[in-house]
């Protein structure tokens, strides 16, 4: 199973990631089937009104995981991609 995490970098400090820590900066968290972590940085938290770069960085790991045989199993209840808060959790899994 992957997981995929999107959270906003406001107020968590010293982040693993070392993604800018700021109102509008958020990383997308991955655990793949091994536990390994990876981060990926959102400038300005991905929404789609700045451009969408960042929702298309989401974007090519939904389609990566969807194009290796992996189906969205589960999701959190409230994801948040358009506004200033931006956080949501994916579950993957090959059926």
């Amino acid at each position: 199973m992957y997981i995929i995490i999107v959270s906003d970098m406001y107020n968590l400090g010293n982040h693993p990631s070392q993604c800018p820590s700021s109102n509008y900066d958020a990383v997308i968290t991955t655990i793949n089937p091994q536990g390994n972590i990876t981060y990926d940085c959102m400038a300005n938290g991905g929404p789609i009104r700045y451009g969408g770069s960042s929702i298309a960085l989401l974007n090519q790991k939904f389609n990566s995981l969807t194009s290796q045989g992996y189906k969205l199993v589960s999701k959190s209840e409230n994801l948040y991609l358009t506004g200033l808060d931006i956080s949501g959790e994916w579950y993957f899994a090959i059926p």
